[in-house]
């Protein structure tokens, strides 16, 4: 994996390769006191202690998956512009993933999970609750370093199941569980880079409205009726978007509710 050469002007054309490592996040942010050259990407064969949003745990075997970290530098976005980030980033891992697996079946689950649909159980069938219907391919974590108002570097951390074939968590699903087929880490990888840096691009070239749109044509439960859990209790509402800030917006109740990280569930 050391040896990859994507079709990139700057991702991936400096890598880093541990063939075991707690968090290539971890590793990625200490990197930065040496200001390491935009694209720097740090891949591991083997993460003991991947991190997803607010502390959750990456569950990955080695030499199954991809986990790998980005350090760029977005110094065109302001804090408050943040979250074009997670979209940009979430686009382009949807579009490679939409490579391999059918379209219509991949999702972005806000803020930033990788979600398969699972086709609904046939009439008759009666469907495990234990089983969950629509299952997690991969997760991203972005962490951003500010300075002079300005994002001056972001390292984005993805992990992508591909090749593994059990899980602990039920939730969680691979390409090769989908399609019975194993895959050539190494080509997906820089195939995904070039996705990741396409998308980033056109965010660099003030094209993030177009990329908001996109985004929610891709959101997971966009516009549908679901159940949902907040401090107050579960209720029924309908995911309508997504704020510059990233927080999500819910109609429930006939009124719009605003949340930010955790402060909701998926049910």
């Amino acid at each position: 994996m050391h040896n990859i050469k994507p079709q990139t002007l700057f991702t991936g054309q400096s890598v880093i390769y541990l063939p075991s490592c707690h968090s290539t996040n971890d590793y990625a942010l200490d990197l930065l006191t040496s200001r390491p050259m935009e694209g720097t990407t740090i891949i591991t064969s083997d993460q003991t202690a991947g991190r997803g949003q607010r502390g959750n745990s990456w569950e990955t075997k080695p030499d199954q998956n991809l986990t790998f970290s980005i350090i760029w530098k977005p110094h065109f976005l302001s804090p408050s512009k943040q979250f074009d980030l997670n979209i940009a980033v979430s686009l382009g891992v949807a579009d490679f993933v939409e490579q391999y697996l059918s379209k219509g079946q991949v999702w972005v689950k806000w803020p930033n999970d990788l979600y398969f649909k699972l086709p609904k159980p046939t009439s008759g069938q009666i469907p495990n609750q234990d089983l969950f219907l629509d299952k997690k391919l991969g997760g991203i974590l972005i962490e951003n370093q500010i300075q002079s108002h300005r994002i001056h570097y972001t390292v984005i951390g993805i992990g992508l199941n591909i090749n593994q074939e059990n899980f602990k968590n039920l939730q969680a699903i691979s390409f090769s569980q989908i399609t019975k087929k194993s895959y050539n880490l190494k080509v997906a990888l820089e195939q995904l880079l070039e996705k990741l840096e396409g998308y980033y691009l056109q965010l660099h070239t003030k094209k993030s409205k177009v990329l908001k749109i996109k985004y929610l044509q891709k959101l997971y439960r966009y516009q549908e009726r679901h159940w949902f859990r907040d401090v107050q209790g579960i209720f029924e509402g309908e995911i309508v978007g997504v704020t510059p800030e990233g927080k999500l917006a819910v109609l429930r109740d006939n009124r719009l509710r605003y949340y930010n990280f955790k402060e909701i569930v998926f049910l």
